[in-house]
């Protein structure tokens, strides 16, 4: 599955099944990061913030 938002960014949704059988949620992000260093890294720290969020809900 795969979702677009403009001018933002993409995540890919893959299903996949590891060595043990299991299956898993693969996600793959690309985001749009701000052309100043300080403004990336503080994306990237929300960024890191909310994929925690994401794995505890799930």
């Amino acid at each position: 599955m795969a979702i677009d938002v403009a001018g933002y960014g993409r995540a890919l949704l893959t299903r996949v099944r590891g060595r043990n059988g299991r299956e898993y949620a693969e996600v793959t992000l690309t985001v749009a990061l701000a052309l100043t260093e300080p403004a990336a890294r503080a994306q990237l720290r929300r960024l890191a913030r909310g994929l925690t969020t994401v794995i505890d809900r799930a």
